[in-house]
């Protein structure tokens, strides 16, 4: 379930290029109702600030069993609508002694990528392909793409308004509640629907698409699901998300709690987005990909052609779906 959450902020951070709308003040008198309507009608009013995601799953009644988990960290700045924000995020994954670090920036006119602290340059056609990806999927903006079909507000059927909090010196309104456990999925597997059609690095590897059979397990396996939102008291901009689940399935032997934990900071402030110094080329970002078993088939002996790779992203100028043709040739060679 860590996938289809991760999606979740990906989503978000390209939803932000798009626009929201005007709001009231918000306090502990306000609809709990109205309030998730208003902050997730203003997530395009986010211009810029620094993103914190935190997803763990914890097992149960495991002894040795250590727990599997991903950081998501970094600021971003919208461009506009339809267009790649800015941003410099860097992920840490862990899964027992085993951690992971990758990261990814785009200045606005450069794309870098880094893979356990070694930068690498995107060439600009990777960049080109995201570009025509993330056009198509949010034609008629943003909300309208990728986030089609999608209410937050259906998350809580019985929100709760609990109050003032402070976050991060920013006032603040919690609004939580149990959770549709069967929207909350539907709702995940509609944004990885959203996300494939970007063409995004990285999004093939989240899994956030989910069948059918797979949402059933899932919504099986949750037991109980509280979400939790702070709102921002003076903009009704979204501050913070909290998803805790208890999750138990005989088949699997699935005994553990999962935390999603995203925080937005210093919103609405400057940001700073640098290029590396002296990064490595793309072809090395290939090997380097290979060695780690991050994509299957592609290591020693399985190695991509890169050249034709560039070449077949080239010929697909500005079709996304050809574009994600040539990317299905990276994984499986």
């Amino acid at each position: 379930m860590t996938r289809p959450l991760s999606a979740l902020v990906v989503a978000l951070l390209v939803v932000f290029a798009g626009c929201g709308t005007d709001t009231e003040r918000a306090s502990s008198s306000s609809d709990a109702d109205a309030l998730l309507r208003t902050t997730f009608a203003n997530l395009g009013d986010i211009d810029s600030a620094t993103v914190d995601m935190k997803v763990q799953v914890t097992p149960r009644g495991a002894a040795g069993r250590a727990p599997v988990g991903a950081r998501i960290e970094g600021p971003f700045v919208s461009q506009g609508e339809g267009k790649l924000p800015k941003f410099a995020l860097t992920a840490t994954m862990s899964d027992g002694s085993r951690t992971t670090t990758a990261g990814a920036t785009y200045t606005g006119s450069k794309g870098f990528a880094n893979l356990q602290g070694t930068d690498y340059e995107v060439p600009g056609i990777a960049l080109r392909q995201v570009e025509a990806g993330l056009s198509q999927a949010t034609q008629g903006g943003a909300a309208a793409g990728l986030l089609a079909g999608v209410d937050f507000t259906q998350w809580l059927p019985n929100a709760r308004n609990e109050g003032s909090e402070s976050l991060g010196g920013e006032q603040t309104v919690r609004v939580t509640g149990d959770a549709d456990v069967a929207r909350v999925v539907a709702d995940l597997s509609k944004l990885g629907s959203g996300l494939k059609a970007l063409n995004l690095p990285g999004v093939g590897a989240l899994d956030a698409e989910m069948s059918p059979e797979d949402q059933a397990r899932m919504v099986k396996a949750v037991k109980s699901m509280t979400v939790t939102v702070n709102t921002g008291a003076n903009d009704s901009i979204l501050r913070r998300l909290v998803v805790r689940a208890d999750l138990k399935d005989d088949a699997s032997k699935l005994d553990a709690t999962l935390l999603l934990d995203l925080s937005l900071t210093k919103v609405g402030e400057d940001q700073t987005i640098t290029e590396p110094a002296n990064p490595k080329p793309f072809t090395d970002l290939m090997k380097a990909v290979g060695g780690s078993g991050l994509i299957a088939g592609v290591g020693a002996g399985g190695s991509p052609d890169v050249e034709a790779l560039t070449q077949c992203v080239q010929q697909a100028g500005g079709d996304a779906s050809k574009a994600r043709a040539c990317a299905e040739k990276l994984k499986h060679p």
